[in-house]
């Protein structure tokens, strides 16, 4: 593979720009939540991941020792310097070669056994002493002369056991860590392997299959070639013959312990590299494909070409993210609520109000993205899925027996001799009907009245702000609901008096297709029968005592009597039941919804448009201006992302 020149391609701006985007959003913490290009390492412990990361910047910096050392990730920026800054540099006396964090902004370090230290320190001040560890990186940047433009995050060694010091679920952790860092698809896995260990084993293969099975963004680095046994040799991995990844294996020969601890020097290891390679009877015909040196031009290479597919998609994330910024700050207003106090408390009043009304009358549908029911549906829906089907299909005297009709029919003639339908009879049992339906309509106005607070308590939300005001306007509306509600359930009660206190017989529907006269000349025939059987039929001794027991059992005849009774009353009763579908719904409309939106906004300025509730009502909540604080932060990171992508629009490659 040739790569071409970073100053030939025009993509020499496009690492630099990704790098000052991590720097943005790690202000914020939301360098993972962009899911921006990155190069992420991964291996177990001992496996030379920290003498690649080191061999790749020539210098000894990373801290070294037992255990776990890499305890935070470390998120290394290198930046080539071009030879006319070089040159700038030197004769101004400036080192050549710099390291700086961005935790410590406009400090530069020229020793990297100072960046070291300062490694350690800050790894020790988050995660302690001992051998906790964190999530959150290190950032640390490298200018020079020496390096290509390459961004590296460095992770903590894979590990099986815990040692002294460590959590029992060391291992889980670390392995959780790693796959937060892995797993987004615009990351590409560096996965360290030694080479003296069967590869079928490698932990850092296994761990990157699992986020990336096809091996598309994954590149293989086998270690410590020059430690395998005497006569073997691993191209059979270098070739992909053995692992498939799409980017392929590369081979390193690392310092050795010994040379580490000689302080032995990374130019000279690297060059003691070129010769191993080039030397070895089994790789000298694809050294040119080994070593330090190509590894580095490989992953910028790659880096580069990642970033230039992930750019346009960047580019929406990133815009969309700051139209949701945009909004999330209108919605918390100016910070300055010293001026125009009055005219932000009636402007906030009017937001309330319209959002009530809006969703009173569905016209807040299309106004947001949450697409849901507006509360003005939902009290239609109490009335017309609820209570309307629920009265439709309650069934008159469905808890009285025919015995007990047959008794309150007698009851009702007294000492009269019945001729025709007790009129008393059928009045009583239809008043009993009527009185059923008082209590579903309370329980329907009760259910209309939790979904207004439920909207109260949404309306809420435009005054988030100002937890006073929120708070003293919810509690104000919900009196003012208590206050519609008083008449409401009062005209309920009436129209059930209304409807007990004359029953119109005289009601169109209650004739309607002659099926009461039917019923009355059923009725007459009925009692003709029963009289002319009673006159024939025989005596027995102690018949006198049989007609005067009404608890004796009723014969065929009585039975069409109650079932003509029954009749009579669920036709009546229907006609009722169709005025209380009709009226509660209208009820509740008229004396709350109607009621409340006509009075909402004017009792509201009546009760808090006042010179000495200003100040008290307006004063913002903590959590809300830290909210507002954090927003403005991120527009402004957002902004100079938008700005810095529009700076590498024009490349090729």
């Amino acid at each position: 593979m040739a790569f071409s020149s970073q100053k030939e391609s025009g993509m020499e701006r496009l690492l630099p720009a990704i790098n000052l985007l991590q720097d943005v959003f790690s202000k914020v913490k939301m360098v993972n939540e962009l899911d921006l290009p990155q190069i992420a390492v991964v291996g177990v412990q001992s496996s030379g991941k920290s003498s690649v990361l080191e061999n790749i910047v020539g210098k000894d910096f990373l801290p070294r020792g037992t255990g776990i050392v890499t305890r935070r990730p470390l998120v290394l920026q290198m930046v080539h310097m071009s030879p006319e800054e070089k040159a700038q540099r030197e004769e101004k006396g400036e080192a050549t070669e710099v390291a700086s964090f961005l935790h410590e902004p406009g400090k530069e370090y020229t020793d990297f056994q100072e960046v070291k230290r300062q490694i350690e320190k800050e790894t020790e001040r988050l995660c302690g002493a001992r051998k906790g560890i964190s999530s959150e990186p290190i950032r640390l940047r490298v200018l020079s002369h020496r390096v290509l433009d390459l961004t590296l995050v460095d992770l903590p060694g894979l590990t099986q056991i815990a040692v002294e010091g460590q959590p029992a679920n060391i291992g889980k952790e670390i392995k959780a860590m790693i796959l937060e860092w892995i797993e987004p698809k615009n990351t590409i896995i560096l996965a360290v392997s030694a080479a003296n260990v069967d590869i079928a084993n490698s932990d850092a293969l296994k761990l990157a299959k699992q986020v990336d099975p096809a091996g598309e963004r994954t590149v293989g680095v086998l270690t410590k070639l020059d430690l395998m046994d005497q006569g073997t040799d691993c191209v059979d991995v270098l070739s992909g013959s053995v692992v498939a990844l799409k980017k392929g294996f590369i081979g390193l020969v690392n310092r050795s312990q010994r040379d580490i601890d000689s302080q032995k020097d990374i130019n000279a290891a690297l060059k003691a590299e070129q010769d191993f390679f080039r030397t070895h009877p089994s790789y000298s015909k694809i050294s040119h494909k080994l070593g330090t040196a190509y590894l580095t031009k490989m992953l910028s290479h790659h880096l580069l070409l990642h970033i230039k597919e992930c750019l346009p998609q960047l580019k929406i994330n990133i815009t969309s993210l700051l139209e949701q910024t945009r909004s999330l700050l209108s919605e918390f207003g100016d910070d300055d609520t010293d001026r125009g106090k009055k005219s932000a408390l009636l402007n906030l009043i009017g937001k309330y109000c319209r959002y009530i009304v809006e969703q009173l009358d569905g016209t807040a549908v299309g106004h947001d993205d949450k697409m849901e029911i507006t509360r003005g549906a939902r009290i239609n829906r109490v009335c017309a899925a609820g209570f309307t089907p629920h009265v439709e299909n309650m069934k008159p005297l469905e808890d009285i027996t025919n015995s007990q009709i047959h008794t309150i029919i007698n009851s009702c003639q007294g000492t009269k001799t019945k001729l025709f339908i007790p009129e008393q009879a059928f009045e009583n049992l239809v008043r009993r009907c009527i009185k059923t339906l008082e209590d579903p309509s309370h329980k329907c106005v009760d259910h209309v009245h939790e979904e207004f607070f439920k909207l109260v308590e949404d309306a809420s939300s435009v005054l988030v702000r100002y937890p006073t005001l929120r708070e003293r306007v919810t509690e104000f509306v919900k009196e003012l609901l208590l206050e519609f509600r008083d008449p409401l359930t009062l005209f309920i009660k009436n129209l059930i008096a209304m409807e007990m206190a004359l029953l119109n017989t005289n009601h169109p529907d209650f004739y309607d297709g002659g099926s009461i006269d039917q019923l009355i000349r059923t009725w007459t025939e009925s009692k003709r029968e029963v009289v002319e059987h009673e006159e024939q039929a025989p005596q027995p001794p102690d018949s006198f005592h049989n007609q005067t027991d009404f608890s004796a059992p009723i014969n065929e005849k009585l039975h069409r009597e109650t079932d003509i009774m029954r009749e009579l009353v669920s036709t009546y009763f229907a006609i009722v039941k169709r005025h209380m579908q009709d009226h509660v719904p209208k009820s509740i409309v008229y004396f709350m919804v109607n009621k409340l939106k006509e009075c909402i906004n004017n009792r509201l300025v009546e009760a808090f448009y006042r010179d000495e509730l200003f100040d008290v009502l307006l004063e913002e909540s903590e959590d809300v201006a830290r909210r507002r604080r954090a927003a403005k932060e991120m527009q402004g990171c957002l902004k100079e992302a938008i700005e810095t992508l529009n700076k590498v629009r024009d490349f090729r490659v």
